[in-house]
């Protein structure tokens, strides 16, 4: 697509725009971390007899907004201390939001994975995509661990049937391999 060559006035209007969100793009961090100190010292207290309150009352945030924005500006510390080489980190909110269902130490490393598979604009549907995979792959590891602990060989046996129908052409391929191999012939 070819650019559209702006009037000169709005040209300048938009790059004056563009200043505007590139100085507060990481304002959403920042204003998470505000909140937490605020809640953590109970600042709060000398007007709110709450935080939920304080945040409803003074900037109209709802619990859970308020909430998201705090484990969004600490997932976003974790992941400028995961790469101290400038690489690319979250610009929004929404893009940290799906991070919040791994444990802390899984994050910066889901994130990075987000980016690879992005390239140039993160979405939060891509990081979204990346903590689905991540979370269901936990999930399935679980169910197996537990079919090979049932006492009920019938049990077992649905549970790898099951298993073995969700799992995709290479997990077959490397379980077919392993059993051929040394592990399933009798020593």
């Amino acid at each position: 697509m070819q650019p559209i060559a702006l009037p000169e006035d709005t040209e300048k209007r938009f790059l004056k725009l563009e200043k505007i969100i590139e100085k507060n793009a990481e304002a959403f961090v920042q204003v998470g971390w505000a909140l937490s100190v605020i809640r953590d010292e109970k600042l709060y207290k000398n007007c709110f007899r709450t935080f939920d309150e304080y945040c409803r009352e003074r900037w109209g945030y709802a619990r859970a907004h308020a909430y998201r924005l705090m484990e969004s500006a600490k997932t976003v510390r974790m992941i400028e201390r995961m790469s101290p080489n400038g690489d690319k980190i979250p610009t929004s909110e929404g893009q940290t939001r799906p991070l919040s269902s791994l444990p802390e130490e899984e994050r910066p490393e889901a994130w990075n994975e987000a980016v690879r598979r992005s390239g140039a604009k993160v979405t939060a549907s891509v990081v979204q995509e990346v903590v689905d995979e991540r979370t269901a792959s936990d999930g399935e590891e679980e169910e197996f661990e537990e079919a090979l602990t049932e006492p009920n060989t019938t049990y077992i046996l649905e549970d790898l049937k099951a298993l073995w129908a969700r799992a995709n052409e290479t997990d077959r391929q490397a379980f077919l391999t392993w059993i051929g191999g040394s592990h399933g012939k009798n020593n």
